[in-house]
């Protein structure tokens, strides 16, 4: 990596005061966002072996190949062939921000949507008892509801889908524009935040979901 980078090299920021060291990371980080799937870099979770809550459908973990403390080399494959297919299929232009932003949000809502069916896979129920009141008493209040995976399974859907109509994907989006392109570049940019925004939760509600069954993996086997 340091011939890739110019560590010796000074990064020009006049409002920061950062030392050698932390320049030489700013360095390295910027140089690996240049690459070719460098924006991607900090989307696979980090490999937690039997204690990861996919543990039970991994591949990696079920052929013992699984690196545990390093980033998920199941996760780091789909996003290798998720952006092969759509950079080809959608003919998008990997020096274009915009687009490689919203390649990088259609990306994760596929990731996301592989991680909660691996979790509804696991776990046969999918009716979960959610606390719903609590009395004066102090006494819990539980009614039967849809997994949590489902909640956020389809926001990433949706996630996906409005991804793909910004990128112009669909036989009727291309219709429609015939050629030209109906979004201006400042309705764009804004679509890309509330995008940003919109995965931002939805990481949150995952690692929700994660500690919760971590918590119940933890219980259980007290319990035993």
């Amino acid at each position: 990596m340091s011939d890739l980078v110019p560590v010796d090299k000074k990064v020009d920021l006049p409002w920061l005061k950062m030392s050698d060291k932390a320049q030489k990371a700013v360095q390295l980080s910027r140089a690996v966002h240049r690459t070719k799937h460098g924006l991607f870099a900090g989307i696979p979770i980090v490999c937690q072996g039997q204690g990861c809550p996919y543990s039970e459908t991994c591949m990696a973990l079920g052929h013992s190949v699984a690196p545990e403390g390093e980033q998920c080399p199941v996760e780091i494959a789909g996003i290798l062939e998720y952006y092969d297919k759509y950079t080809e299929e959608l003919n998008i232009d990997v020096d274009n921000m915009v687009q490689l932003s919203l390649l990088k949000s259609l990306i994760d809502a596929e990731l996301t949507i592989d991680r909660c069916n691996a979790i509804l896979a696991k776990d046969a129920n999918i009716l979960q008892e959610i606390i719903t009141t609590v009395t004066p008493r102090g006494q819990l209040i539980k009614n039967p509801a849809p997994h949590m995976a489902f909640s956020i399974k389809e926001k990433a859907i949706k996630q996906k889908n409005e991804a793909l109509q910004l990128l112009n994907s669909t036989p009727k989006d291309k219709a429609k524009t015939s050629g030209a392109n109906i979004i201006d570049p400042s309705t764009h940019a804004s679509m890309v935040v509330a995008e940003a925004r919109r995965l931002r939760e939805l990481e949150r509600q995952e690692k929700t979901v994660e500690a919760e069954f971590k918590i119940r993996d933890e219980n259980k086997e007290t319990a035993d």
